[in-house]
């Protein structure tokens, strides 16, 4: 009994075979094709949209930190996270904004997830024109709405725009600022706005800007395009329309070439 003493028992453990170091991990070198299609993998387990391929690429070079064109087992786990986070809010978004639950979104539900992208990354606002023609280049079936694969494309392409500083066209005035001009000459005080009163924004706008005013008649056709029940009046929405091609077109005057 001497030779298995109580010493040699508590030495028992200290003796057991340590857990191997993941290896293979430690090995992992992952380039961008291999990538890409763990992100893939990585939605498809969550039952969500694929992220586009320029948005999957950007993270694999932002965590490819010695830029050798292969991830590392700790820069894969990092990327990882990333996307898992781009997909959440992709679904977040979507979920967010598909007010008809039916899993796509329609123009006016796009534009407010444009606006919403707009306010909460700091970003330039696009105009209506520049949100429709994303709209109507990924909506790939023409079927009105985005779908789930088509919605990350758009979004991705929202982004790019507004990181651009939008449409070529940057607001003039702030929304806040369009807001009290509206206030300011909504001569009747019911919240609309009459074409005389159009074209006093229209002007205090131009001046505001340092830009030459538009004529008459070209602030008249602005208003007549967005007059849409032809009430000679403009909502509250006719006028954001209304003034987002205005500014466009005071800023086109300026940039097209003197005769």
């Amino acid at each position: 009994s001497g030779a298995f003493s109580n010493t040699d028992a508590r030495k028992k453990p200290d003796s057991a075979p340590k857990k191997p170091d993941p290896a293979p991990d430690r090995d992992l070198r992952l380039k961008l094709p291999d990538f890409l299609q763990a992100a893939k993998e990585i939605a498809q387990k969550a039952s969500r949209e694929s992220l586009p391929e320029t948005t999957a690429t950007k993270i694999f070079q932002k965590h490819d930190t010695n830029k050798s064109g292969q991830l590392n087992a700790k820069e894969f786990d990092s990327a990882s996270r990333e996307v898992q986070a781009k997909l959440q809010e992709l679904s977040d978004l979507r979920r967010k904004f598909d007010k008809s639950g039916d899993g796509s979104l329609s123009f006016s539900e796009f534009r407010e997830l444009a606006e919403e992208l707009s306010s909460k990354k700091g970003l330039p606002t696009l105009s209506r024109e520049a949100i429709q023609k994303v709209f109507k280049k990924y909506d790939a079936n023409n079927s009105g709405s985005l779908n789930r694969k088509e919605l990350p494309e758009a979004k991705s392409k929202l982004e790019e725009l507004m990181k651009a500083g939008g449409s070529g066209y940057p607001k003039l005035v702030s929304d806040d600022e369009l807001a009290k001009l509206r206030k300011e000459y909504d001569a009747n005080k019911d919240g609309s706005l009459k074409l005389a009163d159009f074209r006093n924004v229209a002007d205090d706008i131009a001046e505001t800007a340092g830009l030459p005013e538009l004529s008459q008649a070209e602030i008249t056709k602005i208003f007549q395009k967005f007059d849409g029940n032809a009430s000679g009046q403009l909502n509250a929405k006719e006028f954001k329309d209304a003034a987002e091609d205005l500014q466009k077109k005071l800023q086109e005057k300026k940039e097209a070439p003197r005769t």
